[in-house]
């Protein structure tokens, strides 16, 4: 049976969370879809990021666009020293504290556990038009959030990648890398991007 543009992008969208990202709305389809077929492990594509926010200013307009959205509610100072952490070589601070700016987030819109996140968010992507961008940057999303709180008992080997439980119960922050506090701005970038009823204020910020 031929795949569906729609089946198609939501493999991407899979195989972009199991590399450890969200869909970036700054991205078109057809540059993730190529990143995920030429990438053959998660550290090619923590590479990729690396570089890419390395460049053109492209960190800071993500920053910027999160920022001046009032879905950051309550986070704006938490998120402000993030990015200062962020910038001092501090990701072993930045990234429990990045979990929290998006916690936040989440819970704002009355979603605080995280099965009530995952509902949430498939009801945006069943709600969200077939082949659109905020459809994937949902689905990318819903895939991310889902590993990234994926139950690891403590008593097994450290999870391969940042898990939400692990880092915040002080079992797994020492291992936390720039990419880390990287793939959490861009969630947060994602979620701010897709979200619904978001309206941008006049918030200003020096970055």
């Amino acid at each position: 049976m031929t795949e569906t543009y729609d089946e198609y992008m939501d493999r991407c969208c899979k195989s972009l969370a199991n590399f450890g990202w969200t869909f970036p709305k700054n991205f078109s389809p057809a540059e993730i879809s190529d990143l995920t077929i030429r990438s053959k492990n998660r550290y090619q594509v923590d590479e990729y990021f690396l570089d890419y926010y390395s460049k053109d200013l492209n960190f800071e307009r993500i920053l910027h666009i999160v920022y001046s959205s009032s879905f950051l509610n309550k986070q704006y100072e938490v998120f402000e020293q993030c990015i200062k952490t962020y910038k001092s070589g501090l990701y072993l601070v930045t990234v429990p504290a990045l979990l929290m700016v998006l916690e936040g987030v989440i819970a704002s819109k009355g979603e605080d556990k995280c099965f009530m996140m995952l509902e949430a968010v498939q009801r945006n992507i069943d709600s969200s038009d077939s082949n659109t961008y905020k459809k994937d940057m949902w689905r990318s999303f819903y895939y991310f959030i889902k590993l990234l709180y994926e139950t690891k008992p403590f008593n097994h080997d450290r999870p391969n990648f940042i898990n939400r439980h692990w880092i915040m119960h002080g079992r797994d922050f020492t291992n936390c890398k720039q990419a880390d506090c990287l793939r959490l701005f861009q969630a947060l970038y994602t979620l701010v991007s897709a979200g619904v009823d978001m309206e941008v204020t006049q918030r200003k910020h020096q970055l």
